[in-house]
């Protein structure tokens, strides 16, 4: 009996089931997808700055102090401005290239599954005329063994 999964669990399970789908549908719809991007981004950095003044400590140069670091040590400072705008026009393009991949993988599947159909019914050829003549040379050993006797 598998243990019964938490709800944030579940939550975490559903959100990422449903994420491909909605970037999909977000792709085909840049206008709305930046929008939507967008809020998010200002909705996360607001929850980020709300907390950073609950902590005494955080000044303004120490945050700039502090943030610069954490972005050089993991090499976003270049990027730090260009990352949301480079995921949406990445997922736009992949979306692209999906469809146009997708289309070149089905015809090439095809022809594999054709070629391997072509093989398979070689092969049973092959072991129908190997049975054959296993039963051919069984059947002429038992005439000798009887001729001898």
């Amino acid at each position: 009996m598998q243990p019964q999964k938490s709800i944030f669990r579940k939550s975490f399970e559903y959100i990422v089931n449903q994420d491909s789908k909605l970037r999909r549908y977000l792709a085909k719809r840049p206008l709305l997808y930046t929008f939507v991007g967008g809020v998010a981004v200002v909705l996360f950095w607001r929850g980020v700055w709300h907390t950073a003044d609950t902590i005494p400590f955080l000044s303004g140069p120490v945050s700039i102090i502090i943030g610069g670091v954490i972005l050089l040590i993991t090499g976003l400072f270049a990027y730090s401005f260009f990352v949301g705008e480079e995921i949406m026009v990445s997922d736009i393009k992949k979306e692209e290239k999906v469809v146009a991949k997708a289309e070149g993988e089905i015809k090439k599947e095809e022809m594999q599954l054709s070629e391997m159909k072509e093989t398979l019914a070689d092969i049973r050829r092959e072991i129908n005329h190997i049975h054959q003549d296993h039963e051919f040379l069984h059947e002429q050993d038992a005439v000798k063994e009887m001729a001898k006797d």
